[in-house]
This record gives C-alpha cells, structure tokens and sequence, in this order.
C-alpha cells in the first residue's frame, strides 16, 4: 500500500482509492492459470497511475491510496483483510477506482463502464464523459450501497465506498 497525501489542509483527510490485485489461479488441472489479464495488467496500470501522479509538480488535492490486494481470486481474502484492519479511515474514502481488467480485450472490444453510485458523486459526470469518449455503454447503479466489486463480491467503507 502507497499513499500520495493531498495538498488541501481539509481534503488531503479524504482519499481517492485505486485498487487492484495481482493473485492468479494458480496450476489448474496442470495447467497454469497466472491472472495476467485481470490481475497483472491492473496492478501495472495502477502502478503507473501512482508513478504519474507522484511526478506531478501540482498535487491532487484529496490523498491517493494505491493498494494491491492477493487472495482475491478465492473469497477476496486481501481487501476483506485491509477493511477489517484499515490504515486508512475508511469513512474518509471519497471514491474507490478498481483497476482489475482495465484495458484488457481478450473478451473482445470495451463496451461498457460501470460506476456505482456515480449519481451521488461529483465524479458521475466525469465517469459520463469518459464513457462517451470511448463510445461505450455506460451503467450506472442507483444507489452506492449496491455489490461493488471486481470479482462481484461486496467490499466497501462506512459510507458506501466499494473497495476491492
């Protein structure tokens, strides 16, 4: 876990989360199964996000956490872990950006986005145009205390943030 603390004396309490895990099957019936897809790819992207954002000479305003979680894959042992004994003030969370299967199309081309609770958040417009940008199909759940997590298990803060 790595933490970029923000500038603004009363935002840099509040942190934006981006998550990932880096667990694969393992050997399956003798054959390997590493995760590279949904695993690697999004903990390589979230350590370049961290990487870019570090180099900033402007700084984010609200802390970033940038956390790689392992035994995902079987009942999301890591984030369950982090949740039960944060370091971080998990009610202070303001967004959570699980990065797992990001950028990956070995299912076929992106369609979709999912932002859940993005209608309670000043980031649901950005989430918007993002969407729009890469022509997808956005969904948006009504409400953040809705299942929210990349292997489909709920994870999340005091105040609905999901977290892994």
């Amino acid at each position: 876990m790595g933490v970029l603390k923000g500038s603004d004396p009363t935002l840099a309490a509040e942190a934006v989360v981006f998550s990932a895990h880096y667990d694969g099957f393992g050997v399956i019936r003798k054959a390997i199964y590493n995760g590279v897809a949904d695993n690697a790819i999004g903990v390589a992207e979230m350590l370049s996000v961290a990487e870019a954002f570090a180099r900033l000479k402007l700084k984010p305003r609200r802390s970033l956490v940038f956390i790689a979680f392992t035994a995902e894959e079987y009942a999301l042992l890591g984030s369950r872990h982090f949740v039960a004994h944060a370091t971080w003030d998990l009610a202070r969370t303001a967004a959570v950006l699980n990065l797992d299967g990001i950028g990956t199309e070995i299912m076929g081309p992106m369609n979709s986005m999912v932002a859940y609770g993005a209608p309670f958040s000043s980031l649901g417009p950005m989430f918007l145009d993002a969407a729009r940008a890469y022509a997808s199909d956005r969904w948006t759940t009504p409400s953040p205390r809705r299942a929210c997590s990349a292997d489909r298990t709920t994870t999340r803060s005091s105040n609905g943030a999901c977290l892994a």
